[in-house]
């Protein structure tokens, strides 16, 4: 989907595949926190079978209760808390039980709205995040960052992030591995999607430090 002016041709020869140039964004560009919070795509383990044991609640408490609505919600928070630590505008949409929009702002009361928005956010919504991300991002400026907090394996939402990146909307995706979650989806074809339209991406496993699980992107990965 790259112009041909965006291919670098030393090292498309050099290694025998198209390579594209990427630019430094600048740094005071808006972070816009996209958080799936539709309902059909989201799994739990919160129930599990025991040995010779009917269904019971999860044993043990774990840091985090094993659902993707849980770790979407923390993973939110953690990324709102990192940009706006480094000064950068930040902004929130979600469609859980309503349609919740915050603009980006680099202020002090930001983390406290987004985090207020976030302590009551349920994972109710009927939107599918393709829809979401085309509808919200006409409105989103050349150099923005996207930053898609998913479970779910639609490719139609990575191509609604390809058509922002052809914008100039640079997109990251952060996809949580429903497997993991109890629900076996096709979140493999959804990394191959993300890698194969240049969109840095970040997989995340029930159970995964956050922090960790946030530190490299997969293409970067040994």
């Amino acid at each position: 989907g790259d112009s041909f002016n965006r291919i670098h041709w030393p090292s498309t020869a050099r290694t025998g595949r198209l390579i594209v140039k990427e630019f430094e964004l600048d740094p005071t560009a808006d972070v816009w926190l996209v958080l799936d919070m539709e309902g059909a795509v989201q799994a739990d383990r919160m129930w599990q079978e025991q040995p010779e044991q009917p269904a019971r609640l999860w044993a043990e408490r774990p840091a985090l209760v094993p659902s993707t609505e849980e770790y979407a919600v923390s993973l939110a928070a953690s990324l709102a808390k990192h940009f706006l630590a480094h000064s950068r505008a930040v902004g929130l949409i979600a469609y859980g039980q309503s349609r919740e929009s915050l603009p980006p702002d680099r202020s002090d009361r930001q983390l406290s709205k987004i985090m207020e928005t976030l302590a009551v956010i349920r994972a109710v919504g009927t939107v599918p995040l393709a829809q979401i991300i085309a509808a919200e991002g006409k409105g989103l400026g050349r150099n923005t960052s996207v930053v898609v907090i998913t479970p779910s394996d639609d490719l139609k939402w990575v191509d609604s992030l390809r058509d922002l990146r052809r914008r100039g909307i640079r997109g990251i995706a952060v996809v949580l591995d429903t497997g993991s979650f109890g629900r076996p989806a096709a979140t493999d074809v959804v990394l191959a999607g993300l890698e194969q339209n240049g969109i840095r991406s970040y997989r995340v496993h029930e159970g995964d430090s956050l922090a960790a699980a946030l530190a490299t992107p997969l293409g970067d990965r040994a």
